[in-house]
């Protein structure tokens, strides 16, 4: 007897293959794959590497020019080793700079942007470089200002206005003159990337006054090999410096260093984020392993330190250390000049109820002399009455007997007793019953003290008074 087995179906076989043997390990996870600002060398021998790349590759290619531009072998591709125009080695070359530039500064503006302290959104900046880049690498490599013979062909213009080169030159200088202007104000208080702006203004305006042999006369500066050489030279430097950039934006992001605007001093640092986030043994070995005199070249103020990350440290531990001292010594002496003004107002409450005191005494002892005055006098007058009527009434019943003091105890007016006057204190407890101690800042108590000092001198004048 013989059955029929059905085949598998789709759904099955991807249930299967998630019971078995994965396809790829743990790494191919999004969550593990880099990020884009982990493509920044951390270590300054690539951007070491870099520049001595690019200085090879500007050599080569005048060498090339220089060389292949004499043969007369018709066989032989000599355009390719131009290095004026497009199609050729040495636009490709200058395409790539500018295209590592626009890569650069798009990895500036993806740290930039998260700057604390940056409320007028200046990190657009590198976007607009980027996009500014972008367009110059695609017209190095194609010639892309030709268009612009369209418009120029239905208009009379003179002569050097009527050809697209002109214009093309004119917006290209608005365009770095703006983003010079812009960068002078980023890099503020930094001299190293100041010093590399500088040198590549230099040599941009080097590149642009070579182009102009026809107002400066004709010279070894306005040659194609001039011209080429200038302009590939501060494309490179101005890469160089945004790479650079980077690098230490993301280190900065990376340590939790901040710095204020206008000072221009380090901050206190919250916490590194390296150690909340957690850095894999990899990337931590690779940082400690890198070459400490390179480390921070661009900041001529900063020392040479064989472990900066535990000298760093130990400087920010110190510099907090100090800060701390000096808010406890300010807190003590606010606590002194408050505990010395507080004894001194209490002294003064002290004397004005002593006085108060003394006052009331003196008052009781006048009323108490008046009244045993007015009572020795009544009781003199009252003793002779007493003693004709005893002569009088001797005859009287004798079963009735009774002493003179008893006579007299009878008769005398009770002496007044003496009214003590009781001063109450002020009552502090329900003062402070009122307020939340717990919510008062130190200026809120010192305030609170003053006016319990107010109150206790009103309440003494009112016992005073009284």
């Amino acid at each position: 007897m013989t059955s029929t087995a059905r085949a598998p179906s789709k759904k099955q076989k991807n249930q299967a293959g998630r019971e078995g043997v994965r396809e790829y390990f743990d790494n191919a996870l999004l969550e593990n794959q880099p990020r884009l600002t982990d493509l920044i060398p951390k270590s300054l021998w690539a951007y070491l590497a870099l520049l001595l790349l690019g200085g090879i590759s500007i050599y080569g290619c005048q060498q090339a020019f220089l060389h292949t531009r004499a043969l007369q072998d018709s066989h032989f591709p000599s355009h390719l080793f131009e290095i004026a125009g497009p199609g050729n080695l040495a636009s490709w070359c200058l395409s790539v700079m500018l295209l590592l530039l626009s890569v650069g500064a798009v990895m500036v503006y993806l740290l930039r942007r998260h700057k604390a302290d940056d409320y007028k959104g200046r990190y657009r900046l590198w976007l607009h470089l980027a996009a500014f880049a972008g367009i110059l690498s695609v017209d190095a490599s194609t010639g892309l200002h030709e268009l612009l013979m369209i418009p120029l062909s239905q208009t009379e213009l003179s002569t050097p206005w009527d050809q697209a080169v002109t214009w093309w030159i004119a917006l290209v200088t608005l365009g770095a003159s703006y983003m010079a202007m812009r960068l002078l104000l980023e890099f503020k208080g930094r001299p190293g990337m100041l010093t590399l702006m500088f040198a590549s203004t230099v040599v941009l305006i080097a590149a642009g006054c070579s182009r102009l042999g026809n107002v400066i006369g004709e010279s070894q500066l306005t040659t194609e090999v001039a011209q080429s050489s200038l302009t590939m030279s501060a494309t490179l430097l101005i890469c160089l410096m945004t790479w650079l950039n980077a690098r230490k934006i993301y280190r900065n992001a990376q340590r939790g260093v901040t710095t204020s605007g206008k000072k221009g001093v380090k901050s206190k640092r919250v916490k590194r984020v390296a150690e909340a986030e957690g850095l894999d043994a990899e990337q931590q070995k690779a940082e400690s392993v890198e070459d400490p005199q390179w480390d921070d070249w661009d900041e001529f103020e900063d020392e040479e330190m064989a472990e900066p990350v535990e000298s760093y440290d130990e400087f920010e531990q110190q510099e907090d250390d100090e800060i701390e001292y000096e808010e406890e010594a300010e807190y003590y002496e606010e606590e002194e000049l408050e505990a010395e003004q507080d004894s001194a107002e209490h002294e003064e409450y002290v004397e004005q109820q002593a006085q108060v005191y003394e006052q009331a005494d003196q008052e009781q002892e006048e009323i108490e002399e008046v009244i045993y005055s007015t009572y020795a006098s009544s009781h003199e007058n009252q003793a002779e009455q007493e003693q004709s009527a005893y002569a009088s009434d001797q005859g009287r019943d004798a079963t009735v007997y009774e002493t003179q003091d008893e006579l007299t105890h009878q008769t005398t007016p009770m002496i007044p007793p003496p009214q003590s006057q009781s001063h109450e204190p002020f009552d502090e407890d329900a003062f402070w019953e009122q307020y939340d101690l717990t919510k008062m800042s130190r200026k809120q108590l010192k305030t609170m003290r003053k006016k319990l000092n107010r109150l206790k001198r009103k309440h003494a004048e009112k016992q005073r008074a009284a």
